[in-house]
């Protein structure tokens, strides 16, 4: 397992190359969230991949089975309204003279052939991303990223980001002003929710913060979980070394 300092490296290399914390406005108040779905292109990141912006460049049979498993997951309303063509992606193992990429072929899944990557608009600009990857014969290797339509037929009528703010900020176990905030897929309840960040709390440990969230039902406003994990203070100065890829 990593370290925490290690994740939280990663998760500024992340940043850098999405650029994906951005601000809105709540009336007067300025608010952060993320283009949302950080994780979707983490089967693909590390590969030796070509990135290509025509999506006929891909086999046919391959564009079929992708196509038949977004109108069975999201439904034909949803890819024809919303959902928006990035790139696709090719990947070949053979081709890894990238030094940096050599360091990560232990770790990545060999089986990863080829990736189309999407997004919608949330509202104002606000994004969601999602990726369906494939290997060499056409069988899903990437995990749901969009609820099914077929039991969750209104999954895309999404309360607004202000709204699950507010409902975030009324609770009373958990209090405090949101400081970050984004849309997730949550697979156990089949619907996206807003993942409303508190700020940290520090505890008694040395070094040792606890970062909160509020996880809401982005559908009906409900507030399904909360979550609570103890994580280093990067400003305490006292994470552990960052380990060594081997």
């Amino acid at each position: 397992m990593l370290k925490t300092s290690a994740l939280i490296c990663l998760f500024f290399v992340n940043n850098f190359l999405y650029g994906q914390d951005m601000f809105t406005y709540c009336g007067e108040k300025k608010l952060q969230y993320e283009n949302s779905n950080k994780n979707h292109f983490s089967l693909v990141l590390h590969t030796p991949y070509k990135e290509y912006r025509d999506i006929n460049i891909m086999p046919k049979d391959i564009i079929e089975k992708n196509k038949n498993y977004l109108l069975m997951r999201a439904g034909s309303d949803f890819l024809k309204q919303k959902a928006k063509f990035v790139s696709c992606y090719v990947i070949d193992f053979s081709d890894n003279k990238n030094h940096t990429i050599r360091e990560w072929l232990a770790v990545v899944d060999k089986n990863v052939k080829y990736a189309f990557e999407y997004y919608f608009n949330i509202q104002k600009g606000m994004k969601y991303y999602f990726t369906t990857v494939y290997d060499s014969i056409g069988n899903l290797l990437s995990q749901p990223m969009l609820p099914s339509v077929n039991s969750n037929q209104d999954f895309d009528k999404i309360i607004g980001v202000c709204n699950a703010k507010a409902i975030a900020e009324k609770d009373t176990v958990f209090k405090g002003k949101v400081i970050n905030i984004s849309l997730q897929y949550l697979d156990s309840i089949n619907s996206f929710t807003w993942n409303a960040e508190l700020p940290e709390i520090k505890t008694r440990k040395n070094g040792i913060a606890l970062k909160r969230a509020i996880i809401i039902n982005a559908n009906t406003g409900i507030i399904i979980k909360r979550e609570e994990r103890e994580i280093y203070s990067v400003c305490d100065g006292n994470t552990p070394p960052m380990p060594k890829l081997k």
